[in-house]
């Protein structure tokens, strides 16, 4: 989910052949593989790749091959990094080996010069936060007990996130307060759901996600796979409008 899979030579005629072994119907869309309702067509209900189950890694398109590593061209300037979304990430992000990125497939992700100006902003936020507490007064000039919290629960409740009326106290330990920082950097630096909102709105539904995945379970396992979860759920389109929709102003 999130970045479009580029096709390289001859992976397009390949994905084909493999839409017409597995039962996906035109699975390229011109240089890309097709999505639907944000998700690639390869993916099957367990969100796990169907070509990969069938066939192996090397049957995958190079793109896929690399993942977690994303590369994306961002005007002038090539952004590497690793994937939030990837589950493991609350384990390895701080101490996992280093990861071969050999060739490189890039995707292209464009902003107009207020928007870039909006994200450098943002990312300054992010790395001169070192707790949720910070980066969310950064972003709204409002503390845990102000009206932004409140208001985003609120949201939440209105759209069935099973949030409790008194919001628990927030007991994230040191290591999973520096991940929820450093996931919120990545999905805004790595550009994914640019196409959908804001670098301000990508950086708030993260974060607010955060808030949601740790009200409903703090410990660091849980917190961190719910985590990964939610930043790969809100690259969707019909996640990110409707949680949008309640995000405070």
């Amino acid at each position: 989910m999130g970045h479009r899979v580029l096709l390289q030579d001859g992976e397009a005629q390949r994905m084909v052949a493999m839409g017409a072994l597995l039962g996906v119907r035109d699975p390229v869309d011109g240089e890309t593989l097709r999505h639907a309702d944000g998700r690639c067509v390869f993916l099957g209900a367990d969100a796990l790749c169907r070509i990969h189950a069938q066939a192996g890694l090397a049957a995958k398109p190079l793109t896929c091959q690399q993942y977690p590593v994303i590369v994306v061209r961002a005007e002038s300037e090539v952004r590497v990094g690793l994937d939030p979304g990837c589950s493991s990430t609350w384990q390895t992000w701080q101490s996992g080996p280093e990861l071969e990125v050999g060739r490189a497939i890039a995707s292209r992700v464009a902003l107009d010069a207020g928007l870039r100006e909006e994200e450098a902003q943002v990312l300054a936020h992010c790395e001169a936060s070192r707790t949720t507490a910070e980066l969310l007064e950064a972003l709204t000039g409002q503390g845990f007990g102000g009206a932004w919290v409140a208001a985003w629960a609120a949201g939440c409740r209105s759209i069935g996130f099973p949030l409790p009326d008194r919001l628990p106290g927030w007991t994230l330990d040191a290591d999973s307060e520096a991940l929820t920082v450093e996931v919120v950097r990545r999905m805004v630096y790595l550009r994914f759901a640019a196409a959908l909102g804001s670098p301000t709105e990508v950086a708030l539904l993260t974060l607010g996600g955060a808030l949601f995945c740790g009200w409903k379970d703090a410990t660091p396992a849980a917190y961190g796979v719910a985590l990964s979860q939610w930043t790969r759920a809100v690259r969707l389109p019909t996640t990110f409008a409707r949680v949008r929709a309640v995000l405070p102003s």
